[in-house]
Protein backbone atom coordinates (compact mmCIF):
# COMPACT_ATOMS: atom_id res chain seq x y z
CA UNK A 1 0.00 0.00 0.00
CA UNK A 2 1.56 3.58 -0.80
CA UNK A 3 0.81 4.69 2.57
CA UNK A 4 3.00 2.19 3.94
CA UNK A 5 5.40 2.83 1.11
CA UNK A 6 5.66 6.28 1.73
CA UNK A 7 6.23 5.60 6.20
CA UNK A 8 8.51 3.12 5.35
CA UNK A 9 11.29 4.92 2.79
CA UNK A 10 10.04 8.56 2.95
CA UNK A 11 11.66 9.91 6.15
CA UNK A 12 9.19 11.83 8.21
CA UNK A 13 10.89 15.19 7.94
CA UNK A 14 9.75 15.70 4.24
CA UNK A 15 6.15 13.86 4.96
CA UNK A 16 5.51 16.47 7.94
CA UNK A 17 5.73 19.57 6.08
CA UNK A 18 3.20 18.58 2.85
CA UNK A 19 0.90 16.58 5.60
CA UNK A 20 0.42 19.75 7.62
CA UNK A 21 -0.71 21.73 4.42
CA UNK A 22 -3.24 19.28 3.75
CA UNK A 23 -4.47 19.00 7.16
CA UNK A 24 -4.90 22.78 7.37
CA UNK A 25 -7.34 21.95 4.34
CA UNK A 26 -9.37 19.19 5.52
CA UNK A 27 -9.54 21.24 9.24
CA UNK A 28 -11.65 24.18 7.53
CA UNK A 29 -14.11 22.30 5.36
CA UNK A 30 -14.44 20.33 9.29
CA UNK A 31 -14.74 23.65 10.63
CA UNK A 32 -17.39 24.59 8.08
CA UNK A 33 -19.62 21.26 7.91
CA UNK A 34 -19.76 20.93 11.75
CA UNK A 35 -20.68 24.44 11.92
CA UNK A 36 -23.53 24.14 9.40
CA UNK A 37 -24.40 20.71 10.72
CA UNK A 38 -27.68 19.88 13.06
CA UNK A 39 -27.28 20.41 16.66
CA UNK A 40 -29.78 17.59 17.73
CA UNK A 41 -27.92 14.97 16.10
CA UNK A 42 -25.25 13.48 18.11
CA UNK A 43 -25.09 9.76 17.89
CA UNK A 44 -26.20 7.05 15.04
CA UNK A 45 -28.41 4.16 15.59
CA UNK A 46 -26.92 1.14 17.42
CA UNK A 47 -27.65 -1.35 14.14
CA UNK A 48 -25.15 1.54 12.58
CA UNK A 49 -22.11 -0.44 14.17
CA UNK A 50 -22.22 -3.74 12.84
CA UNK A 51 -22.69 -2.42 9.00
CA UNK A 52 -19.75 0.17 9.32
CA UNK A 53 -17.52 -2.79 11.25
CA UNK A 54 -18.11 -4.57 8.03
CA UNK A 55 -17.66 -1.64 5.38
CA UNK A 56 -14.52 -0.90 7.46
CA UNK A 57 -12.69 -4.22 7.76
CA UNK A 58 -12.43 -4.20 4.29
CA UNK A 59 -10.49 -0.93 4.00
CA UNK A 60 -7.35 -0.07 4.49
CA UNK A 61 -7.80 1.73 7.54
CA UNK A 62 -8.35 -1.82 9.02
CA UNK A 63 -5.07 -3.13 7.37
CA UNK A 64 -3.72 -0.45 9.62
CA UNK A 65 -4.50 -1.45 12.93
CA UNK A 66 -2.29 -3.31 15.53
CA UNK A 67 -2.44 -6.64 15.83
CA UNK A 68 1.11 -7.71 16.50
CA UNK A 69 2.80 -10.99 16.28
CA UNK A 70 5.94 -11.88 18.18
CA UNK A 71 8.06 -11.16 15.33
CA UNK A 72 6.38 -8.06 14.50
CA UNK A 73 6.95 -6.86 17.86
CA UNK A 74 10.63 -6.71 18.41
CA UNK A 75 10.60 -5.63 14.64
CA UNK A 76 8.33 -2.31 16.15
CA UNK A 77 10.77 -2.18 18.82
CA UNK A 78 13.92 -2.14 16.64
CA UNK A 79 12.01 0.65 15.02
CA UNK A 80 11.18 1.96 17.98
CA UNK A 81 14.50 2.53 18.92
CA UNK A 82 16.08 3.73 15.87
CA UNK A 83 14.02 7.00 16.84
CA UNK A 84 15.86 6.99 20.32
CA UNK A 85 19.07 6.49 18.52
CA UNK A 86 18.33 9.14 16.06
CA UNK A 87 16.99 11.88 18.19
CA UNK A 88 19.04 11.18 21.69
CA UNK A 89 22.48 11.98 21.61
CA UNK A 90 25.28 10.25 23.84
CA UNK A 91 23.66 7.09 24.64
CA UNK A 92 26.50 4.88 24.57
CA UNK A 93 27.94 6.75 27.73
CA UNK A 94 24.71 6.44 29.66
CA UNK A 95 24.35 4.32 32.70
CA UNK A 96 20.75 3.94 33.76
CA UNK A 97 17.72 3.73 31.35
CA UNK A 98 14.02 3.86 32.16
CA UNK A 99 11.08 2.88 30.23
CA UNK A 100 7.66 4.40 31.09
CA UNK A 101 4.64 1.55 29.82
CA UNK A 102 7.29 -1.16 28.65
CA UNK A 103 4.39 -3.27 27.81
CA UNK A 104 5.84 -6.37 26.92
CA UNK A 105 9.40 -5.28 27.40
CA UNK A 106 10.78 -5.93 24.07
CA UNK A 107 12.37 -1.93 23.95
CA UNK A 108 13.87 -2.36 27.11
CA UNK A 109 15.49 -5.73 26.13
CA UNK A 110 16.83 -4.57 23.02
CA UNK A 111 18.12 -1.41 24.20
CA UNK A 112 19.89 -3.32 27.33
CA UNK A 113 21.24 -6.20 24.53
CA UNK A 114 22.67 -3.45 21.73
CA UNK A 115 24.48 -1.15 24.75
CA UNK A 116 24.79 -3.31 27.52
CA UNK A 117 23.25 -0.39 29.58
CA UNK A 118 21.23 -0.89 32.69
CA UNK A 119 17.59 -0.10 31.47
CA UNK A 120 14.38 -1.01 33.46
CA UNK A 121 11.00 -1.23 32.76
CA UNK A 122 8.06 -0.56 34.33
CA UNK A 123 4.46 -0.23 33.63
CA UNK A 124 1.36 -1.02 35.74
CA UNK A 125 0.03 -4.28 34.38
CA UNK A 126 3.05 -6.66 32.95
CA UNK A 127 2.64 -9.79 31.53
CA UNK A 128 4.54 -11.88 33.17
CA UNK A 129 7.50 -9.90 35.54
CA UNK A 130 8.77 -12.92 37.08
CA UNK A 131 9.94 -14.35 33.78
CA UNK A 132 10.78 -11.42 31.24
CA UNK A 133 14.23 -12.57 30.87
CA UNK A 134 15.64 -10.18 33.37
CA UNK A 135 19.53 -10.24 33.40
CA UNK A 136 22.34 -7.90 34.77
CA UNK A 137 21.43 -5.25 32.61
CA UNK A 138 17.39 -5.34 32.66
CA UNK A 139 14.73 -5.59 34.91
CA UNK A 140 11.28 -4.88 34.98
CA UNK A 141 8.82 -3.78 37.84
CA UNK A 142 5.17 -3.44 38.05
CA UNK A 143 5.06 0.24 38.83
CA UNK A 144 2.87 3.42 38.72
CA UNK A 145 4.32 6.04 36.18
CA UNK A 146 2.79 8.89 38.45
CA UNK A 147 4.27 7.16 41.52
CA UNK A 148 7.65 6.05 40.45
CA UNK A 149 9.48 4.54 43.79
CA UNK A 150 13.20 5.64 42.40
CA UNK A 151 15.78 7.67 44.01
CA UNK A 152 15.72 11.62 42.95
CA UNK A 153 18.06 11.63 39.79
CA UNK A 154 18.36 7.86 39.22
CA UNK A 155 18.13 7.97 35.50
CA UNK A 156 20.82 9.96 32.75
CA UNK A 157 17.49 8.74 30.21
CA UNK A 158 13.80 7.98 30.10
CA UNK A 159 11.91 7.19 26.96
CA UNK A 160 8.09 6.27 26.62
CA UNK A 161 6.44 4.65 23.56
CA UNK A 162 2.71 4.68 23.30
CA UNK A 163 2.08 5.42 26.77
CA UNK A 164 1.06 8.85 27.61
CA UNK A 165 -2.55 8.93 26.25
CA UNK A 166 -3.55 6.02 28.41
CA UNK A 167 -1.80 7.88 31.64
CA UNK A 168 -4.73 9.42 33.91
CA UNK A 169 -2.37 12.24 34.64
CA UNK A 170 0.14 13.28 32.13
CA UNK A 171 1.49 16.01 34.18
CA UNK A 172 1.92 14.24 37.06
CA UNK A 173 4.13 11.64 35.05
CA UNK A 174 6.05 14.43 33.99
CA UNK A 175 6.67 15.78 37.19
CA UNK A 176 7.42 12.34 38.11
CA UNK A 177 10.27 12.02 34.94
CA UNK A 178 11.72 15.36 36.27
CA UNK A 179 12.53 14.06 39.62
CA UNK A 180 14.29 11.14 38.73
CA UNK A 181 15.94 12.27 35.81
CA UNK A 182 19.70 13.28 36.29
CA UNK A 183 20.24 17.16 35.20
CA UNK A 184 21.40 17.13 32.09
CA UNK A 185 19.18 13.66 31.12
CA UNK A 186 16.76 13.12 28.48
CA UNK A 187 13.17 12.81 28.35
CA UNK A 188 11.82 11.22 24.93
CA UNK A 189 8.39 10.39 24.43
CA UNK A 190 6.68 9.32 21.56
CA UNK A 191 2.76 8.41 21.50
CA UNK A 192 -0.82 8.10 20.28
CA UNK A 193 -3.08 8.00 18.46
CA UNK A 194 -4.49 10.69 21.09
CA UNK A 195 -7.98 10.10 22.00
CA UNK A 196 -9.96 12.27 19.23
CA UNK A 197 -8.20 11.07 16.51
CA UNK A 198 -9.59 8.62 14.15
CA UNK A 199 -7.77 5.60 16.42
CA UNK A 200 -8.10 6.97 19.39
CA UNK A 201 -10.81 5.14 21.32
CA UNK A 202 -7.86 2.12 20.70
CA UNK A 203 -10.58 -0.78 19.82
CA UNK A 204 -8.16 -1.45 16.98
CA UNK A 205 -9.34 -5.06 15.79
CA UNK A 206 -12.76 -5.12 17.95
CA UNK A 207 -14.31 -2.50 15.92
CA UNK A 208 -13.25 -1.02 13.17
CA UNK A 209 -14.20 1.87 12.63
CA UNK A 210 -12.85 5.28 12.53
CA UNK A 211 -14.07 7.71 14.75
CA UNK A 212 -15.89 5.36 16.45
CA UNK A 213 -16.01 7.04 19.85
CA UNK A 214 -17.90 10.48 18.90
CA UNK A 215 -20.31 7.97 16.57
CA UNK A 216 -21.87 5.82 18.96
CA UNK A 217 -22.84 6.11 22.38
CA UNK A 218 -20.53 4.06 25.09
CA UNK A 219 -23.30 1.69 25.82
CA UNK A 220 -24.45 0.80 22.45
CA UNK A 221 -20.40 0.25 21.31
CA UNK A 222 -20.07 -2.02 24.82
CA UNK A 223 -23.19 -3.81 23.69
CA UNK A 224 -22.00 -4.65 20.62
CA UNK A 225 -18.43 -5.71 21.61
CA UNK A 226 -20.17 -8.11 24.24
CA UNK A 227 -22.43 -9.43 20.88
CA UNK A 228 -19.50 -10.60 19.43
CA UNK A 229 -17.68 -11.39 22.18
CA UNK A 230 -15.15 -9.19 22.19
CA UNK A 231 -14.53 -7.94 25.60
CA UNK A 232 -15.70 -4.54 27.08
CA UNK A 233 -14.73 -0.91 27.06
CA UNK A 234 -12.65 0.30 29.57
CA UNK A 235 -13.36 3.98 29.78
CA UNK A 236 -10.30 4.71 31.71
CA UNK A 237 -8.11 2.93 29.23
CA UNK A 238 -7.84 6.11 27.54
CA UNK A 239 -7.34 9.46 29.05
CA UNK A 240 -9.04 11.24 26.70
CA UNK A 241 -6.47 14.10 26.48
CA UNK A 242 -6.62 16.11 22.81
CA UNK A 243 -3.33 17.69 21.26
CA UNK A 244 -4.87 20.84 22.98
CA UNK A 245 -4.55 19.79 26.12
CA UNK A 246 -0.74 17.90 25.51
CA UNK A 247 0.46 21.26 24.10
CA UNK A 248 -1.12 23.42 27.11
CA UNK A 249 1.33 20.76 29.04
CA UNK A 250 4.29 21.06 27.30
CA UNK A 251 4.01 24.75 27.29
CA UNK A 252 3.45 24.73 31.17
CA UNK A 253 6.57 22.68 31.69
CA UNK A 254 8.92 25.14 29.65
CA UNK A 255 10.57 26.34 32.92
CA UNK A 256 11.43 22.66 34.03
CA UNK A 257 12.47 21.48 30.87
CA UNK A 258 14.56 22.33 27.64
CA UNK A 259 12.65 21.01 24.44
CA UNK A 260 14.86 20.06 21.67
CA UNK A 261 12.48 18.48 19.74
CA UNK A 262 8.37 18.25 19.39
CA UNK A 263 6.62 16.86 16.62
CA UNK A 264 3.02 16.12 15.67
CA UNK A 265 2.00 13.60 13.04
CA UNK A 266 -1.12 15.00 11.05
CA UNK A 267 -4.26 12.50 10.91
CA UNK A 268 -5.62 13.00 7.49
CA UNK A 269 -6.89 9.40 6.28
CA UNK A 270 -10.11 7.64 6.89
CA UNK A 271 -12.65 10.95 7.40
CA UNK A 272 -15.40 9.44 5.75
CA UNK A 273 -17.59 9.29 8.84
CA UNK A 274 -16.26 13.39 9.57
CA UNK A 275 -17.89 14.27 5.77
CA UNK A 276 -20.67 12.13 6.20
CA UNK A 277 -22.00 12.84 9.84
CA UNK A 278 -20.38 16.14 11.04
CA UNK A 279 -23.27 16.73 13.64
CA UNK A 280 -21.92 13.81 15.70
CA UNK A 281 -18.71 15.69 15.82
CA UNK A 282 -20.22 18.64 17.10
CA UNK A 283 -19.08 17.41 20.58
CA UNK A 284 -15.79 17.78 20.22
CA UNK A 285 -13.81 21.02 21.50
CA UNK A 286 -12.22 22.00 18.53
CA UNK A 287 -12.06 20.06 15.43
CA UNK A 288 -8.47 20.28 15.43
CA UNK A 289 -8.00 17.43 18.02
CA UNK A 290 -9.23 15.16 15.09
CA UNK A 291 -6.52 15.58 12.88
CA UNK A 292 -3.68 14.77 15.50
CA UNK A 293 -2.75 11.28 15.99
CA UNK A 294 0.91 11.21 17.23
CA UNK A 295 3.03 13.53 19.03
CA UNK A 296 7.00 13.08 19.65
CA UNK A 297 8.99 14.95 21.88
CA UNK A 298 12.50 15.34 23.95
CA UNK A 299 13.19 16.94 26.29
CA UNK A 300 16.25 17.46 28.77
CA UNK A 301 16.42 18.53 32.65
CA UNK A 302 18.49 21.25 32.63
CA UNK A 303 21.71 20.86 34.80
CA UNK A 304 20.14 23.44 37.08
CA UNK A 305 16.39 23.67 37.25
CA UNK A 306 13.80 24.24 40.39
CA UNK A 307 12.71 20.95 41.28
CA UNK A 308 8.83 20.60 40.59
CA UNK A 309 8.07 18.54 43.57
CA UNK A 310 9.06 18.68 47.00
CA UNK A 311 8.68 14.64 48.33
CA UNK A 312 11.26 12.24 50.31
CA UNK A 313 13.63 10.30 48.64
CA UNK A 314 11.96 6.76 47.47
CA UNK A 315 13.74 3.67 47.17
CA UNK A 316 12.63 0.32 44.93
CA UNK A 317 12.62 -2.40 47.26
Amino acid sequence: MWKDFLKTHVPESVLIPPANFVKSIQLRRARRLINASSATFEYLAFEEIERLDHQFRDTSFAASQKNYSDEQEMRVASERLKKIYRRVPGIDQMKNVLELGCGTGACSRLLSQNYRIHTTGVDQVLPQPETMNKTKFLDFIVMDAQDLKFDDQSFDLIFSFDAFEHIANPEKALKEAHRVLRPGGYLYLYFGPLFPSSLGLHLYNRIKIPYCQFLFRPEDLNKYLSIKNRGSLDKSFCNGWSILDFRNLFDKMRLSFDTHFYQETPDLFNKGPLWKWPSCFRKVDDPESLFVSFIEVLLQKPDKSPELIKSSVRQVR
